[in-house]
């Protein structure tokens, strides 16, 4: 799983340039091209100095204005909407490969190998939204094991109650 995640680094950097989504704007003015891991630690390092980051909303690209040090929370909450989306759509195409449009069953089909392709793409962008987060497959690993924890209480409790608190100490 580690390569999977390294694998999926490798290709947004790719992307990510071949595209010109990542471009910027320093605070004089100056245009830079990098790739998802060069503005990641550009505005970690030096947020003050980034005025707009470009992103691809549109065949021309929109540009995000950056100001009071939120640089990063604004490019990264433009981020997991994006990929939020995407993944809603990939699920969408996995539900289209199942067949479940009873009134259409002579002309939709079963695809297994489809299904698989897209459940891929799910993780494609789930594992986007991890790397954005700063998590690793360890990380991951992790937290998924201490939100199981507490969803085995929540069943063996027979969740009858919903306690706020009991996901706040999973980190």
């Amino acid at each position: 799983m580690h390569d999977i995640f390294q694998m999926q680094i490798s290709l947004n950097n790719l992307t990510f340039v071949e595209n010109n989504c990542y471009l910027y704007k320093t605070s004089s003015e100056e245009i830079i091209t990098g790739n998802f891991s060069d503005i990641c630690q550009h505005i970690h390092e030096k947020p003050e100095h980034i005025k707009y980051v470009r992103v691809p909303q549109s065949k021309e690209g929109m540009w995000i204005k950056m100001e009071n040090g939120k640089s990063w929370e604004t490019l990264q909450g433009w981020w997991l909407n994006a990929y939020n989306l995407a993944i809603k759509q990939e699920a969408a195409e996995l539900t289209d490969s199942t067949n479940w449009k009873w009134w259409r069953t002579k002309v939709d089909k079963f695809d297994p190998q489809n299904l698989k392709v897209e459940i891929i793409d799910v993780l494609h962008f789930w594992i986007c939204q991890c790397l954005l987060m700063s998590m690793s497959f360890d990380d991951v690993k992790r937290i998924y094991k201490q939100k199981n924890e507490v969803n085995i209480k929540r069943q063996e409790s027979k969740y009858l109650v919903k306690d706020e608190n009991d996901c706040k100490e999973i980190v």
